[in-house]
């Protein structure tokens, strides 16, 4: 045990060394895996935050119910009675089309235009806390508050939450797309950049299996090395988000002032971090796996 370990120490000693010995071309490198690996480390996050955000606002589903604007007192009456009767109805808020006016202006920033209009457009409205159930029960509820007596219009704010989960899950197949992509890059990288190495010390590796040096002997360098690569390029990446979410947080601050909204674009968890560290490693070692493996395979096949 004691030798294997000394024997694995010595050849990420050895990588270190010839990493550290070729700066530029091995910070070339890692830049790349680096900037390759931050475009879909920096979409999840994103992608996370927004989901978070989707998360707080549909905590639960609501039915909008607008009354007609004719909607005579008995009428509204008999609306809230059916909501407030209705099993799969929580509670129920009425907005009058004076306060919908008064929150539209001051939460989107309409005063003026409000201020100049003949009249208030909006009508009487009843907002419904629904239990939790599946869509087909709130589409059902939906009809039938549609045909109730002075109602002219029922929204469900489950229609656009069910929007916004399929622009999410989109989002989510595309990340996984772009990063699928990127991981047969890093390989293909690390797999380019060892089999330059292996030219450069061709010799020494003859020499090595001349006196009875492995193929696990000659491989294990190399490995350590794809992974020390690897490994450097998702910690340059993991710099890469955190600077591009320091350079846009002044700038969604404004955002969120402007929108009374709580969007941000915050760094990484460290259980991301280091899934992401890890896997750059093992795909820096695997493209070097590969490429050392294609090298002994040609000299096999001479």
């Amino acid at each position: 045990m004691k030798a294997w370990l000394l024997a694995h120490g010595r050849a990420a000693g050895d990588a270190w060394r010839r990493l550290v010995a070729h700066p530029l071309s091995a910070g070339l490198s890692v830049l790349v895996i680096g900037i390759a690996v931050s475009l879909p480390l920096g979409l999840l996050q994103a992608l996370s935050q927004a989901q978070q955000v989707v998360g707080r606002i549909t905590a639960g589903p609501q039915l909008s119910v607008f009354l007609s604007p004719n909607a005579a007192a008995p009428q509204r009456q008999a609306v809230e009675a059916n909501l407030r009767g209705h099993p799969s109805v929580r509670t129920v808020r009425f907005v009058g089309r004076d306060a919908a006016l008064e929150d539209l202006a001051r939460s989107a920033g309409l005063g003026d235009v409000a201020a100049v209009l003949p009249g208030n457009p909006l009508p009487d409205a009843f907002v419904a806390d629904v239990s939790g159930g599946s869509a087909g029960e709130l589409e059902r509820l939906r009809r039938e508050a549609a045909n109730w007596s002075g109602v002219e219009h029922v929204q469900s704010d489950l229609e656009w939450a069910q929007r916004l989960d399929a622009l999410l899950s989109l989002g989510r197949t595309f990340v996984l797309t772009v990063a699928s992509l990127l991981a047969a890059g890093l390989i293909a990288i690390t797999f380019n950049t060892i089999r330059l190495q292996i030219l450069g010390r061709r010799a020494e590796i003859e020499v090595a299996q001349l006196i009875g040096a492995t193929d696990a002997f000659v491989r294990r360098p190399f490995i350590y090395f794809g992974l020390l690569q690897g490994l450097l390029g998702a910690a340059v990446a993991w710099l890469l988000v955190a600077a591009i979410a320091a350079s846009i947080g002044q700038e969604l601050a404004v955002l969120n002032r402007l929108y009374g909204a709580a969007f941000r674009f915050g760094l990484p968890s460290p259980a991301l971090v280091a899934g992401v560290c890890g896997l750059c490693a093992l795909l820096g070692a695997l493209g070097a796996a590969l490429s050392v493996q294609d090298y002994l395979r040609r000299g096999r096949a001479k």
